[in-house]
């Protein structure tokens, strides 16, 4: 009987685990990041007035955790590294993104998709009187551009990041 229990148990626990059979909209559109990228970005800190700083990278999107979330990972000519999850919160209708980054940081943002513009839009929470929005739109060419602004608690840039990923072939 115990193991008739223990079985049942275990099949139970398969089935809940089973890859879904079809996806609901929020997993397609973030569907649409997955595959592997070569990416360019232009950084400008602060008030800089030089050139910004420009980096290459390659960027892989992958589906993680029974198809639950996306992860991307960040390659950087500089030696940086990052790694991202963006995800659905079920309970609260919103879509995640946690950013972290090979100096230490990490950001957590909401996002919503503006379907007239191909954009998602990410709002990170403050953070030691830190804001940041990241937008991520998909071009007509199959590109992907994105565009990040950090700010202090007196609206001053802080951080201006402008880029570009392509899908490699």
């Amino acid at each position: 009987m115990k193991h008739a229990l223990l079985l049942s148990a275990f099949i139970a626990t398969a089935a809940i685990a089973s890859p879904p059979t079809s996806q609901p909209a929020y997993v397609a559109l973030l569907n649409h990041f997955a595959g592997e990228w070569t990416a360019e970005a232009a950084i400008k800190i602060g008030n800089q007035t030089d050139p910004p700083q420009t980096t290459k990278g390659t960027v892989n999107f992958h589906w993680a955790l029974n198809h639950t979330f996306l992860q991307a990972d960040a390659k950087w000519s500089s030696g940086a590294q990052d790694l991202y999850l963006f995800g659905y919160d079920t309970l609260k209708n919103e879509y995640r993104l946690w950013h972290f980054g090979s100096n230490g940081q990490y950001v957590e943002y909401k996002g919503i998709w503006e379907e007239k513009n191909h954009t998602f839009t990410w709002a990170s929470a403050p953070r030691n009187g830190i804001t940041a929005i990241t937008k991520y739109t998909f071009e007509d060419d199959g590109s992907l551009s994105y565009a990040t602004t950090a700010r202090n608690k007196d609206g001053e840039t802080l951080l201006e990041i402008q880029g570009l990923l392509k899908r490699k072939k």
